[in-house]
């Protein structure tokens, strides 16, 4: 069984704008999730994502 994971896709983007496609993969169900967003907040959402991947915690 393949295991969770996260994907971003880019599905349209203009100077500075970009809308994206998030996919979740759990073991039971598969979510995915469009959005607008900046090269700021994508760097904000990169930075989280790596401090979470980081933690010890439970």
């Amino acid at each position: 069984m393949p295991e969770p994971s996260i994907r971003l896709t880019k599905i349209w983007e203009d100077v500075d704008f970009y809308e994206v496609q998030m996919e979740f993969k759990g073991n039971d169900c598969n979510v995915y999730i469009d959005f607008h967003t900046t090269n700021d907040e994508l760097e904000e959402l990169r930075k989280g994502i790596i401090d979470f991947s980081n933690s010890k915690t439970n």
